[in-house]
């Protein structure tokens, strides 16, 4: 932990510790998160610092807290697949992750020379154009492309 003047706050050091943690693996799915006291021992850390860190990690989806439980991972790693094409949509509500759009913008433009050729359409034909960008978990997870 980097307790210098300038660095992060130290719950948002323990939660970005705690996240990689989780992303890599470390703990999977299911897996109970070592407890407030566990964490302020090995981190050297207060019991308010080491809540606002959980605090933080239940919000954003990673854990979930269970009073007289402990507090366990919801966040499921996202693999891509190749075997055959799935909407965003759809991979999302496999993995019990909320989705939302928060920007859709549709315009009627002419095609340009690369968008013609891959639409196989003249270029005076004019096509829609559609950039929107998908959330989970209250982050972008697909953005516009640009052929």
């Amino acid at each position: 932990m980097d307790r210098n003047p300038g660095a992060p706050p130290l719950y948002a050091q323990l939660e970005q510790i705690l996240k990689q943690q989780i992303e890599c693996g470390t703990y999977k799915k299911g897996d109970f998160l070592p407890t407030e006291k566990e964490l302020m021992e090995k981190y050297e850390l207060s019991r308010v610092t080491v809540r606002q860190a959980m605090t933080n990690l239940v919000q954003s989806g990673y854990a979930r807290a269970r009073r007289g439980i402990g507090t366990d991972v919801v966040y499921e790693k996202v693999e891509e697949q190749m075997e055959g094409v799935i909407s965003f949509t759809e991979e999302m509500k496999k993995h019990h992750i909320e989705m939302q759009t928060t920007y859709c913008k549709m315009e009627l433009i002419s095609p340009g020379e690369t968008v013609a050729r891959s639409l196989q359409i003249p270029l005076t034909e004019p096509c829609y154009c559609l950039k929107r960008v998908r959330n989970a978990v209250g982050n972008p997870w697909s953005i516009p492309l640009r052929i």
